[in-house]
């Protein structure tokens, strides 16, 4: 049940199916074998979508249930995240990013911050990494949390899907490039940093291999950064 990007972007055109149902699955914790409760999605409605691709209709617990953590030492991270073997040495790389929460509760976007420095401790795809923090800043939207909150898991998004550029992981596949750039330019826009998000609107229009709805929203997205609009709602 990974959370990827690409699934994201397949809301575009409008996916229809049963309202929201869930399968709770018990799994143990890798590093301190505590129970863990997941709520696999199973089926859900889909009616559109906000600007930066968080899904809206009857999707019910979805998001909160991508990313989950372990409550007794707060290991976070995917279902398959809580399946994988370990080595020794990557434990070790885990448990010093947990023990910084040691005793902490942590609330559904601290859960995915926690996964993200996981997965950079594990120097996980920087694409993995980077959709941590933007389902986090759904979550900080959700809960809503303080706008500087929301700021930094998008500008960690940012940051992670910048460098998931410069280092070809989406080479084998240029429309979703072209769609991450779209993304990035939405992401700077919301953060107030207008230069920077028409530049990579610019990169989302001009690209060769994209679909017609990305160049249609890219438009609109890019004259909201022409007119100062930081509009972190939509």
């Amino acid at each position: 049940m990974k959370f990827y990007f690409l699934l994201l972007i397949s809301v575009f055109p409008m996916l229809n199916v049963l309202a929201h149902t869930c399968h709770p699955e018990k799994i143990k914790c890798p590093i301190d074998g505590n129970k863990v409760e997941f709520c696999v999605t199973m089926s859900m409605s889909v009616f559109g979508n906000t600007m930066d691709f968080q899904k809206q209709g009857a999707i019910g617990s979805y998001y909160e249930e991508s990313i989950n953590s372990c409550k007794k030492c707060n290991f976070s991270g995917y279902y398959e995240d809580f399946e994988k073997e370990y080595t020794t040495e990557e434990k070790q790389s885990i448990i010093n990013v947990i023990s910084k929460y040691k005793g902490k509760k942590l609330n559904e976007y601290q859960e995915c911050n926690v996964a993200a420095e996981i997965k950079i401790a594990l120097n996980e795809t920087n694409n993995e990494i980077a959709n941590c923090y933007l389902v986090g800043s759904y979550m900080a939207r959700d809960y809503n949390a303080d706008e500087n909150e929301r700021y930094h898991f998008q500008e960690k998004a940012i940051q992670y899907f910048e460098k998931g550029i410069d280092k070809n992981e989406f080479k084998e596949d240029l429309n979703y490039e072209a769609t991450i750039n779209y993304l990035i330019g939405e992401l700077y826009r919301r953060i107030g940093k207008f230069s920077e998000a028409i530049k990579y609107f610019d990169l989302a229009i001009t690209a060769q291999n994209k679909e017609d709805w990305l160049e249609e929203i890219t438009l609109k997205q890019k004259e909201m950064a022409l007119s100062n609009d930081s509009n972190n709602k939509i």
